[in-house]
């Protein structure tokens, strides 16, 4: 299980807008994967940590605090203790 974080949870993190969380995950060097609900759909986009990071880690709004919260978030996610 690899790709635990998705688009959102990187919105809701760096605080980004719609627009600009498009923006900053169109970025060529993420390769995300899609998983489907019960009814299909479009589907969620989940994403390595280490492609996020390198991703963010270019960009001037992202800071330390974010950083951390976005490996909390892998580690909690990695143990299945999800919130």
């Amino acid at each position: 299980m690899d790709h635990t974080i998705s688009a959102s949870d990187v919105r809701e993190i760096c605080g980004l807008s719609d627009y600009a969380s498009r923006h900053v995950l169109g970025d060529p060097a993420l390769n995300p994967i899609k998983r489907s609900g019960s009814k299909g759909g479009n589907g969620l986009r989940f994403y390595r940590l280490a492609d996020i990071l390198r991703v963010l880690r270019r960009r001037t709004f992202f800071t330390k605090s974010m950083q951390v919260a976005l490996c909390a978030l892998d580690i909690q996610r990695r143990s299945g203790t999800h919130a």
